[in-house]
């Protein structure tokens, strides 16, 4: 969702709250952020108006810039915690004398891996042999949509995580697997 010029002109003011713009999911938190703190420290009923007090006054834009750069720790703070607990639950895992337990987690990508081969052969396969039944087939594999959509997600995501994880191990270093990662999926450096 493109943000209005305005709201980026504000963002603009305070560097610090840019890196959330380039995450989809954050975009419009960050938005709301960069207005509300704005028309906060301008006293402003809009955020045409709190843009043009920010740019008239040097201390008010200082002030704005440290909030929004208070709620940027704040909301990395957050995200810091919340990966804590995710990284916990997986040392855990790892960490289990439970074989299945270990292997949970690449045991479900090959399962839903396997799942999605299966159902697309069985469309082919009674496309060819048996056109007839073919609309009733590929009904019903439309309406496994909304579960294996997510399902083959989690898998993309688990596996480019873990390329991740293994380019920069391999590669001598976190930022050379992460440039190779990145070439590897056209993202370039």
């Amino acid at each position: 969702m493109p943000l209005p010029a305005i709201l980026m002109g504000l963002a603009q003011l305070a560097p610090a709250i840019l890196p959330l713009f380039s995450k989809n999911e954050t975009a419009q938190a960050a938005a709301e952020a960069v207005s509300s703190v704005a028309q906060q420290v301008t006293g402003a009923g809009s955020d045409d108006a709190a843009l043009e007090a920010l740019k008239a006054d040097p201390q008010l834009l200082i002030e704005y810039q440290q909030a929004i750069t208070a709620r940027t720790v704040s909301m990395y703070q957050e995200e810091t915690k919340r990966l804590e607990v995710v990284n916990q639950t997986m040392r855990v895992e790892s960490s289990s004398s439970d074989w299945y337990v270990r292997r949970m987690r690449p045991t479900a990508g090959y399962v839903v891996t396997l799942a999605v081969l299966e159902l697309t052969t069985a469309v082919a396969w009674t496309i060819f042999t048996s056109p007839a039944d073919a609309p009733n087939v590929v009904a019903a594999a439309i309406n496994m949509t909304p579960i294996l959509v997510p399902a083959l997600a989690v898998v993309g995501v688990y596996v480019y995580r873990r390329s991740t994880e293994k380019l920069a191990a391999t590669a001598g270093g976190a930022a050379q697997g992460m440039k190779a990662l990145g070439a590897l999926f056209g993202k370039g450096s």
